[in-house]
């Protein structure tokens, strides 16, 4: 292997040694090109907003009536596994008993 062909986390090692570089360098984010559409952000919100309407609309078929039970249906349905559901209900602000 040459040195330009070592690499940090995509991180050429002529930029490293590049004196005019500016910046931190280490950030993952300096990596890679900053070129998101405003279009994929959009995509992406949209995509999230549909999937809590029909969060919602699944709550509401389960006859869910309050904001307590739809909150925890929500937290429960979209949790990655157990125990990220146990740790969103856990941060859910329920009142009292509930």
């Amino acid at each position: 292997l040459g040195a330009e062909e070592i690499q940090l986390r995509g991180l050429k090692w002529s930029k490293l040694l590049d004196p005019a570089k500016k910046g931190q360098w280490w950030l993952s984010g300096d990596a890679r090109p900053i070129e998101h559409s405003v279009t994929e952000i959009a995509e992406k919100i949209d995509s999230e907003a549909l999937e809590a309407q029909k969060l919602l609309q699944l709550a509401s078929a389960q006859r869910m009536n309050t904001e307590a039970r739809r909150a925890i249906f929500c937290v429960i349905m979209s949790g990655e596994d157990y125990m990220d559901a146990f740790e969103k209900i856990l941060r859910l602000d329920l009142p009292g008993k509930q």
